[in-house]
């Protein structure tokens, strides 16, 4: 639960986190009995989420990483068109012509692809699942998949792919065939950019890969990892996350577990759930310590049972966060470019936040994929600096993407080791009266080790 909110909420919306906030509701039903209300809200984000990915198709018919991009990103074109054909698998509908031209778009990719040297492992293994997807939606390009099987160094999240992809077309034992070189054991890592990478993420192909193949007692073993690593505290993102949760949806419809059997006592109100679902919830109606709970077992298995509290600091006790592999800077200036204290404004004035982000190469390489998240207090309206006439602006780093809207603003970027950039936004201290300021907040989207953030604090207008 606590795992599925997290990519339904995440704020920024490229299109692999606008595919991985829908994706896996398309089997959350495998993991959990929904009521009527909380299966219609699923119905509504899930069709919300193919309209929005309209907004990414490019006219060679893959999807572009930002909206409004002119050209298609691979990895994001594979995952979005994969999400696509397993939503009209499951009765959504999905237009026509979009699933057309996707498709349309993977095969002139699947056909022209040839080796590259510098960057094999990548575009290995991007072919590959290209492969997969095509498959999936009934239309494999066999000729590339020989070809790609004949490859002679296969990097082994490519072999996991493509046997997939030949388990898909009812060759079960090429796939066999093509994991006989593979490997197991899935070394740590992540990946800022390219097929946003991790060891979660490639765990959760292989298993997927293994129930394809009825590897049972393997893809039983590997359940378990992946379903501890959900379970902990570790910080994944939005892609290792719905791909484990995908995974585990994926075997739990296929290998439903035994009958969940509990009855329980939550503050006097006593009842019995059976479930042939593997997670059953309650929700509680307050959070405090006054809360009286009893859990009776009468399953044939164990029964773990976790309470799950959430919520944010209150204003002014959130701590900032000052990390040695991001440095982040924060001033408010007057138009004059001197710098100004926003905790007491006139009505009427005008003025822009300047954030400067360093990269101080502590990691020794680029950070990509970065998410600047600027929030203003209501008082302040924000103005957009593309339109404005005001010269401090012309010379604002370059960014990949820029979401204004009314209360903030989404700036993603990427910066070089040892580089930094600095980014404006036009205020005005429009309505008097007393307003929270947020906490400014820098990461980097697929590496959570690498952010920084201030401290909110109460500001004025008069």
């Amino acid at each position: 639960g606590k795992r599925l909110e997290y990519v339904i909420r995440y704020p920024h919306g490229c299109i692999e986190q606008t595919t991985s906030s829908v994706f896996p509701q398309l089997y959350v039903d495998a993991l959990m009995d929904l009521n009527t209300a909380k299966q219609a809200e699923v119905t509504r984000n899930i069709k919300a989420g193919i309209e929005r990915l309209k907004l990414f198709q490019v006219g060679d018919g893959g999807f572009a990483y930002w909206p409004g991009n002119s050209h298609s990103d691979a990895w994001g074109s594979n995952y979005a068109g994969h999400f696509l054909v397993e939503a009209k698998a499951k009765g959504f509908v999905v237009p026509e012509l979009m699933l057309n031209n996707w498709i349309g778009f993977q095969i002139n990719l699947a056909n022209s692809w040839r080796t590259s040297t510098s960057s094999y492992n990548f575009s290995a293994t991007d072919q590959a699942y290209r492969l997969k997807t095509l498959a999936l939606a009934g239309k494999p390009v066999n000729s590339a998949m020989n070809r790609l099987r004949k490859e002679a160094n296969l990097p082994n999240m490519a072999r996991w792919h493509l046997a997939a992809a030949y388990a898909l077309i009812g060759k079960k034992d090429i796939g066999k065939q093509i994991l006989a070189e593979a490997t197991y054991d899935i070394k740590d890592y992540r990946e800022l950019a390219y097929s946003y990478g991790s060891s979660l993420r490639d765990k959760a192909v292989v298993l997927q890969t293994m129930q394809l193949l009825d590897m049972k007692t393997k893809s039983f073993i590997l359940l378990k990892d992946i379903s501890k690593s959900l379970s902990s505290h570790s910080w994944y993102s939005t892609h290792s996350t719905a791909y484990g949760l995908l995974a585990i949806s994926d075997y739990y419809a296929k290998n439903k577990p035994s009958q969940l059997k509990y009855a329980y006592k939550i503050n006097g109100q006593s009842g019995t759930t059976t479930s042939d679902k593997p997670i059953a919830s309650h929700e509680l109606a307050k959070a405090d310590n006054s809360q009286s709970i009893s859990i009776i077992n009468k399953s044939d298995g164990d029964l773990f049972v976790r309470i799950i509290r959430k919520g944010k600091p209150k204003a002014g006790e959130e701590q900032p966060i000052r990390d040695i592999d991001l440095k982040m800077n924060v001033v408010y200036k007057n138009l004059d470019g001197a710098t100004i204290n926003p905790q007491k404004l006139p009505r009427g004035k005008d003025f822009y936040a300047e954030v400067q982000i360093v990269n101080p190469g502590t990691k020794f390489r680029t950070y990509e994929n970065m998410a600047l998240t600027q929030i203003f207090p209501s008082g302040w309206e924000i103005g957009n600096s593309r339109m404005s006439e005001v010269e401090v602006f012309s010379n604002d780093s370059d960014f990949d993407y820029q979401d204004i809207r009314d209360d903030r603003v989404f700036t993603y970027f990427s910066v070089s080791t040892y580089s930094s950039v600095t980014y404006r936004i036009l205020l005005n201290a429009a309505y008097p009266g007393k307003y929270y300021l947020p906490a400014t907040y820098c990461e980097a989207m697929y590496d959570n080790d690498i952010r920084a953030s201030t401290k909110g604090k109460w500001v004025a207008v008069e």
